[in-house]
C-alpha cells in the first residue's frame, strides 16, 4: 500500500512538472472560465495562477498563459528563472523557498511591482537593470554559507532607485548598509538579524536616505551600542524604528537631549584647549630669544659645579 502511495506521487510530480494546459486550468479561479470556452483560449486571458508547493522545478508549458500579472510559485524546487519572457503584463511574482542561486532570466519583466525571493540562495543582488517598475523587493532569510554575506550589484541598485519603496534584506550577514544609500526613494528597511556594528557609519547611512520612514534593525550588534536609538532618530526622518512608533514629543525630546550632550561634550574640550594655548604661546617667547642668540647654549642656564 505504501509503495502504491509512493508511485501515485512519483506521477503527480511528473505530472506537474509538464505544466500542461489542462493541469494550468486547474491552477486558476476556475470560476472566469466562460461556458463554452476551450482551456487555451481561457488561459490565453488568465491573470492569476497558483503553483505553489507543487515539486515543481521548472516553467516549462507556462508560455501559454500570455496575460499572467500574478504568478505563485513559492515553495517549489526551482533553481533558474527561465521560460518567462512572454510574462511582460507580470506585476507580482511570488518565488519563496525555492532553490535559487542566481538573479537571472528577469530582463522582460518590465511591469514587475512586487518581487518575492525570500529563502533561497542568492548571495547577489544583480539582474535587476531592466525592473523600471519595481516597488517591492523582498530577499530575506537567503541559505548563506559560513563566510558569506549578501551583496549588491551598483547597476542593478541604479535601476531600481527611482522606483523602489521596500527593501527587506534580513538575515543575510549584511555588516553595513552603505551600498544601498543610493536607493533614494526608499521608505521601508527591514533588515534584522545581520551584522550591523559601526554606530557612526549606520549614522551616516541613514541621513542619506531621507524619505527612509520605517526601519528595522533589531538584532544587529549596533542596536547595543550607546546612544543607538538616540543617534538613529536625531538623524533621520523615521517614524518607526525597531518595531516602534516615534512620536513627534519623542522626536523634539531626543532633538534636545542630543544637543545638550553635543553642547557638553564641546564644554569640557575648551580647558584644553586653553592649556595648549598656553604652552603654544611659551615657546613663541623661548624660539626668538635663541634664534636671536644662536651661539648661547642652553646649557649656560643650569650653572654646573666648576662655575
Amino acid at each position: 500500500h505504501s509503495s502504491k502511495k509512493t508511485y501515485s506521487y512519483v506521477l503527480y510530480c511528473n505530472m506537474v512538472s509538464r505544466l500542461t494546459p489542462e493541469y494550468l486550468a486547474q491552477r486558476t479561479n476556475r470560476w472566469n472560465r466562460r461556458r463554452g470556452e476551450t482551456t487555451s483560449e481561457y488561459l490565453k486571458r488568465v491573470s492569476h495562477l497558483f503553483l505553489s508547493e507543487q515539486s515543481l522545478s521548472n516553467l516549462g508549458g507556462i508560455e501559454v498563459c500570455t496575460k499572467l500579472s500574478v504568478l505563485y510559485l513559492y515553495d517549489n524546487s526551482i533553481r533558474q528563472i527561465h521560460n518567462l519572457e512572454f510574462a511582460r503584463s507580470l506585476t507580482h511574482l511570488y518565488l519563496q523557498n525555492n532553490l535559487i542561486s542566481k538573479l537571472e532570466g528577469f530582463s522582460s519583466l518590465t511591469s514587475l511591482a512586487k518581487l518575492y525571493l525570500g529563502g533561497n540562495l542568492i548571495t547577489v543582488m544583480e539582474g535587476m537593470e531592466n525592473m523600471t517598475s519595481l516597488r517591492e523587493l523582498h530577499l530575506e532569510n537567503q541559505k548563506l554559507e559560513p563566510g558569506e554575506k549578501m551583496l549588491f550589484d551598483p547597476s542593478s541598485l541604479s535601476a531600481i532607485s527611482p522606483t523602489l519603496h521596500v527593501l527587506n534584506i534580513s538575515n543575510n550577514h549584511i555588516d553595513t548598509i552603505q551600498e544601498i544609500t543610493q536607493l533614494h526613494n526608499l521608505d521601508t528597511l527591514y533588515c534584522s538579524n545581520n551584522r550591523i556594528t559601526d554606530l557612526l557609519e549606520h549614522v551616516n547611512s541613514i541621513s542619506r536616505m531621507s524619505l527612509l520612514s520605517k526601519l528595522d534593525l533589531r538584532n544587529n550588534p549596533v542596536c547595543n551600542r550607546p546612544h543607538y536609538r538616540e543617534n538613529t532618530i536625531t538623524h533621520s526622518s523615521l517614524r518607526h524604528l525597531d518595531g516602534r512608533d516615534i512620536s513627534e514629543n519623542t522626536r523634539t525630546f531626543l532633538h534636545k537631549l542630543h544637543s545638550m550632550r553635543e553642547s557638553k561634550k564641546k564644554h569640557q574640550q575648551m580647558p584644553n584647549l586653553s592649556i595648549t594655548a598656553k604652552r603654544h604661546s611659551s615657546k613663541l617667547v623661548v624660539t626668538p630669544f635663541l634664534s636671536l642668540y644662536p651661539s648661547y647654549r642652553l646649557s649656560s642656564l643650569h650653572p654646573t659645579q666648576e662655575d
